[in-house]
């Protein structure tokens, strides 16, 4: 996969990762990278908004193309790494990925690709939220069922633990 990231820049300049000297490829700021990294893997939608903002005050003008495109590889693969955690590798994430990537290759700006990326992996992040709530609510749900069911008796959080298939001390931080 050679081809990681590839924008306009200009009339018709196509600017691809893989034409960059291997010099070049270091990302210019780690720091972001890993600011990135954190914000997805705790699933702070504000922390990924926040970077990409800071990203397009900082860019300005946008001289530096080829920082920029190792920048957004890196995010890019720092989104798939954490994406494919978190969906604990889901068959269809190649194809969400392919979906960012469609939209970077419309862009025609460094502030517009910065703004469909955030747009993208915000949105992804809240899919997921979305996700794993509606389960939590679901355990909770089938939680309260048991215990309306079985009120008469002296039940224990173990006991409502082990219906719901749950750790007690991960299911009382829940409940």
């Amino acid at each position: 996969d050679a081809l990681l990231l590839r924008f306009r820049s200009g009339v018709n300049r196509i600017y691809t990762y893989s034409q960059l000297p291997p010099p070049v490829q270091k990302v210019p700021d780690p720091g972001i990278v890993e600011a990135f990294s954190a914000a997805l893997e705790t699933c702070n939608v504000e922390g990924v908004h926040g970077l990409f903002c800071s990203l397009g005050t900082s860019l300005g003008g946008g001289q530096d193309v080829r920082g920029f495109i190792v920048l957004m590889a890196s995010l890019r693969d720092t989104l798939y790494s954490v994406l494919n955690q978190l969906y604990e590798g889901a068959e269809d994430l190649q194809y969400m990925l392919s979906d960012l990537d469609a939209l970077i290759e419309q862009s025609t700006s460094q502030q517009e690709i910065l703004h469909r990326f955030d747009v993208y992996a915000c949105a992804q992040l809240a899919r997921f939220s979305e996700a794993r709530s509606t389960e939590k609510h679901r355990y909770i749900r089938v939680a309260k069922e048991y215990v309306d069911a079985h009120l008469a008796e002296n039940i224990s959080l173990n006991d409502i633990a082990n219906i719901v298939y749950m750790n007690p001390a991960y299911f009382s931080t829940l409940f």
